[in-house]
């Protein structure tokens, strides 16, 4: 009988950019004889790629370098009287999806900006931007990706750490992939700061106050409750260590914290329990 070679293991799908490990047979053949591995792109025609003698177990390997698309592998046999090729089979490749949020620390109301990027570039290509919402992941844009990047931007109307994500669903270039961020959206309240005066006092929840003592007093929750803080640009995450304030703000901040984010005085900062 003619030799009758065969892919014996292939990964059905990779990465974008990662290598994949393919093992071939030839049955019915003799070693040293050589096995082409052949691809096809979608909508196009079959190529040689590469090529392996086999050994005394008419077994070859092959490694695909760099992997950016979808296609059919197949070996083929041939001599100068016959050709004999294995069935197709296919490969996927994953997209590469990049989202970048350009402020992922912004106050309520404020737009969230963001960029990224689907490769390869394919013509007519779309993604889909979601948000999170009460566990459920809600399309709020549909962005072109053709040219393999975008640019767009969604206005903050919850507080609280939310997520969003791109999501490309896949053609016959690429399988499905996505990418999810976490953006903080921040509420204004007014705070104030302390520390002169009470250093080397114990807090109302225990804590020995010095110059370098991060935390933040509040009038109710817990003590050790985390909160994060926003203002200018700059974020910090403090545990509740005191009680107060007993003006007329919301929060009062060790001097520490404070300068953390510089903030001075009274005023507004974002706040996210």
């Amino acid at each position: 009988p003619l030799p009758a070679p065969a892919l014996t293991s292939w990964p059905r799908k990779v990465q974008f950019g990662h290598a994949a490990r393919l093992r071939a047979r030839l049955r019915h053949g003799a070693a040293r004889h050589v096995l082409w591995l052949q691809r096809r792109r979608p909508g196009g025609t079959w190529h040689g790629i590469a090529h392996e003698r086999v050994g005394r177990d008419l077994r070859a390997r092959f490694k695909l370098e760099d992997l950016d698309r979808t296609a059919r592998y197949r070996v083929r046999w041939h001599d100068r009287h016959s050709s004999v090729a294995d069935k197709a089979r296919r490969i996927r490749v994953r997209a590469r999806v990049r989202l970048r949020v350009r402020n992922a620390n912004v106050l309520i109301g404020r737009r969230v900006r963001m960029s990224g990027r689907v490769k390869p570039r394919v013509r007519g290509r779309t993604a889909v931007l979601h948000r999170r919402v009460d566990g459920r992941w809600q399309a709020f844009k549909r962005v072109r990706v053709g040219d393999g990047r975008f640019r767009a931007s969604i206005r903050a109307t919850r507080p609280g750490r939310r997520r969003v994500r791109l999501s490309f669903r896949g053609d016959r270039v690429n399988a499905p992939a996505r990418r999810s961020r976490t953006v903080t959206v921040y509420r204004p309240e007014l705070a104030t700061w302390y520390g002169p005066g009470f250093y080397g006092n114990r807090t109302a929840c225990g804590t020995i106050l010095s110059t370098v003592t991060l935390g933040v007093a509040h009038r109710h929750l817990p003590c050790g409750s985390k909160v994060s803080f926003f203002y200018r640009g700059r974020s910090i995450t403090v545990a509740v260590i005191d009680r107060g304030p007993y003006s007329g703000a919301s929060w009062d901040l060790t001097s520490a914290t404070a300068r953390r984010i510089g903030f001075w005085g009274a005023g507004n900062v974002g706040v996210v329990r």
